[in-house]
């Protein structure tokens, strides 16, 4: 049995039932292993979710590099379809699932080690839209343009959180960045 392989069930269970809710024996279950056997791989339940978290951590900045590598287009098209793209990626991966519901729940025993890796991938992230600002003629600062961006990604991702229908979601997506788009450029 990988590591790798328990993370990735680790992961689905935390995604479905919470840290608090997922059990040792519910993981090793998922993997087909007895509680146990766990221990050959893990310390605790602390550990699995710690590998978890930086599992997905490794995901999301797979996507951001990827999406943000690949992106033909203006500024304006390449923003637009990143929203299009996220909430793509929100209804198809467990890690973003789960990297979302940490960021916002995280164990509070965990917290900072937690609050540690979203920095680090907050920070990836907004150099990816500071790059991409930099090279368009806008009505406000790079940084308030990055700053402001973030702050309508980071509500869209709570809306994806709380399980907006996707009508309502694609309607937010488009309100919420026209008036973004005006507001900057």
């Amino acid at each position: 049995m990988k590591k790798q392989h328990i993370t990735e069930a680790a992961l689905a269970c935390f995604v479905a039932d919470g840290y608090a809710g997922t059990s040792l024996a519910q993981i090793a279950d998922a993997v087909g292993l007895k509680k146990q056997s766990l221990y050959a791989h893990f310390a605790d339940k602390d550990a699995i979710f710690l590998e978890a978290l930086r599992y997905a951590k490794a995901q999301e900045i797979a996507f951001y590099d990827r999406f943000f590598t690949q992106a033909t287009g203006n500024t304006k098209e390449v923003l637009r379809t990143f929203l299009q793209a996220l909430d793509q990626h929100f209804s198809t991966s467990h890690s973003q699932r789960f990297w979302l519901r940490v960021n916002f729940y995280p164990p509070a025993h965990l917290a900072a080690r937690v609050a540690a890796e979203v920095s680090g991938l907050y920070a990836l992230y907004e150099a990816h839209l500071h790059a991409l600002f930099a090279k368009t003629p806008l009505q406000v600062d790079v940084q308030v343009a990055v700053d402001a961006f973030s702050g309508v990604t980071n509500a869209l991702l709570a809306d994806l959180l709380y399980a907006t229908p996707p009508s309502v979601m694609a309607r937010k997506i488009d309100a919420s960045f026209a008036v973004f788009w005006q507001g900057v450029y």
